[in-house]
């Protein structure tokens, strides 16, 4: 995920995060970096829904939502993001 302020100075600075339950992954709070945080397992679920939240560092109440949907195929080592 990649979030843009037009300010170049700390005022446009964006922070990510997981928003509720982030199931096997994680973002990178600098640079919006979907990450996984163990093994992943088609057989237990073949889909999650995930929230990352970019934020304004110099402001909280600004903010914006993006859902990703990971679909699993192991078979093929192929995580498909939509």
């Amino acid at each position: 995920m990649l979030c843009v302020d037009v300010d170049v100075d700390a005022a446009g600075s964006v922070r990510y995060s997981v928003f509720g339950v982030g199931g096997p992954f994680t973002v990178n709070s600098l640079t919006g970096q979907l990450l996984t945080t163990g093994q992943l397992d088609r057989e237990t679920m073949s889909t999650c829904l995930l929230t990352v939240k970019a934020q304004l560092l110099t402001d909280n109440t600004l903010f914006t939502l993006a859902q990703v949907t990971t679909l699993l195929c192991i078979k093929f080592n192929i995580i498909l993001l939509h």
